[in-house]
């Protein structure tokens, strides 16, 4: 659904989604805090107010900022971690067995059997 709409936006611009100019000051009632009317919204997501859409995205990505680190942080520790156990576990003998030689053999038998 986000794919096609970023199509959209791609290919007809934002001049052609651009089909509402919300204001919140004319939305919102000031003395009680109820919202009268709420911003309209495209079926596959995304404001019709491109205006607003940009300003929604820019503020998600600045709030979101400290968990989009938290994740690369985690991606690159198990990355790290698991690329130094394979080493760990297939050089030590003593741990790991002969995990790199029995890989070799599996992988020469596959290719002795394609081959016959």
């Amino acid at each position: 659904m986000a794919f096609f709409t970023v199509t959209l936006q791609f290919f007809l611009g934002d001049s052609c989604l651009h089909r509402e100019d919300y204001d919140f000051h004319d939305n919102i009632d000031t003395e009680t805090g109820q919202v009268k009317r709420l911003p309209q919204r495209y079926f596959t997501g995304g404001f019709k107010d491109r205006n607003l859409e940009r300003r929604y995205v820019d503020d998600l990505a600045v709030t979101s900022k400290g968990r989009l680190y938290l994740a690369y942080a985690c991606i690159l520790a198990i990355t790290l971690v698991g690329s130094t156990l394979w080493t760990t576990l297939s050089l030590a003998s003593s741990i790991g067995g002969s995990i790199i030689q029995d890989l070799l053999y599996i992988s020469e038998a596959r290719a002795a059997l394609v081959s016959s």
